[in-house]
């Protein structure tokens, strides 16, 4: 929702965001990843806590991106979460549930989301920060990708 806000015309300085870009910088684990687990459908208490996904840093990272400089070291933090990751293990994983359809009867995993979202977000946050897009194929230690390929 907060992208879609601030890309709408919303202010991200409107009180109502800053709270939102506040939330999600208090849920940032250490290394910078998010994650959240399904009991937070039943308790509130565990909202933005849980186990890091690649998704649901993804979530995050695409959010913090619009909240300018006041959220720029998280947006970083998650971003490096998510290289740190597809370097260090060759692909992004969703250890726990991140898709709902209906709250406490039916969760479900989707196995193309610990790929699309990391790829998503982290190619809106290179051109942030004006870097040339990359071929996929270089993130996964490949290199350019020829016509042969």
């Amino acid at each position: 929702a907060v992208v879609g806000l601030v890309r709408c015309g919303e202010n991200p300085s409107a009180p109502y965001l800053r709270k939102a870009f506040d939330w999600l910088k208090g849920r940032q684990h250490v290394a910078g990843s998010y994650g959240e687990s399904t009991l937070s459908y039943s308790d509130r208490g565990y909202a933005g806590v849980g186990v890091a996904t690649a998704s649901q840093t993804a979530w995050a990272l695409l959010a913090l991106q619009e909240g300018g400089a006041k959220t720029a070291a998280n947006a970083r933090a998650a971003a490096r979460t998510l290289v740190k990751e597809i370097v260090t293990n060759g692909r992004w994983s969703d250890p726990s549930t991140v898709g709902t359809g209906h709250p406490g009867i039916v969760y479900m995993n989707y196995p193309s989301y610990p790929y699309a979202f990391p790829l998503i977000a982290l190619a809106r946050y290179a051109r942030r920060l004006g870097l040339e897009p990359m071929p996929a194929v270089s993130l996964l230690g490949r290199g350019p990708a020829t016509p042969t390929d």
